[in-house]
């Protein structure tokens, strides 16, 4: 009886150990350039304003951050680390619909579901922007889930002609830039 107890004891702690691990099949969040890579632990969507006087759409800033550094009102950021930031024209008032958005520099507005400006900075300090790069080509995949949770992938090129790419899956801060009317 007892090397049943002990056998059924064994085998009780073995499944409790086994069913405690679980394969980690959840892409992690991060920003790499070349082959360089950092995480990303934050983001925040900030809604500049509407296209024209007839709302026909919305411009927003999309700003990933790394740990350390930390999202302030309007999208301020501080700290010291890496981000990326990514200048989107959208059709939603309301944040960014689900959809594919392609680098457009040369059209004036900018089309929907494109985004123009954007660049990242991998060795950020409050303010000082050691080694920041425009991005000039590539696109966007946005997933959204509701209206504050996202997954966000892209895949672009800098100045340097460095691939960038990434993946960020989760909560983004929603706020109004200084310049939005609503």
């Amino acid at each position: 009886m007892k090397s049943l107890f002990k056998y059924l004891m064994l085998l009780s702690i073995t499944l409790l150990v086994f069913s405690g691990c679980k394969k980690d099949d959840d892409q992690s969040n991060f920003v790499r350039v070349d082959n360089e890579q950092f995480s990303l632990a934050s983001g925040v969507l900030v809604k500049f304003g509407m296209i024209g006087d007839e709302a026909e759409g919305c411009y927003y800033a999309l700003t990933l951050v790394s740990p350390d550094i930390e999202v302030g009102q309007y999208g301020s950021l501080s700290g010291t680390g890496a981000f990326i930031n990514f200048f989107i024209v959208s059709e939603s008032l309301t944040g960014l619909p689900s959809g594919t958005y392609t680098f457009d520099e040369t059209s004036i507005p900018l089309p929907f579901s494109t985004f123009g400006d954007a660049a990242h900075c991998m060795t950020w300090q409050s303010g000082h922007f050691n080694d920041m790069a425009d991005i000039i080509s590539g696109e966007i995949t946005v997933v959204n889930h509701d209206n504050d949770r996202y997954e966000i992938t892209f895949n672009c090129k800098d100045e340097n002609n460095d691939r960038v790419e990434g993946y960020f899956n989760g909560t983004l801060l929603l706020c109004k830039g200084q310049l939005a009317k609503k």
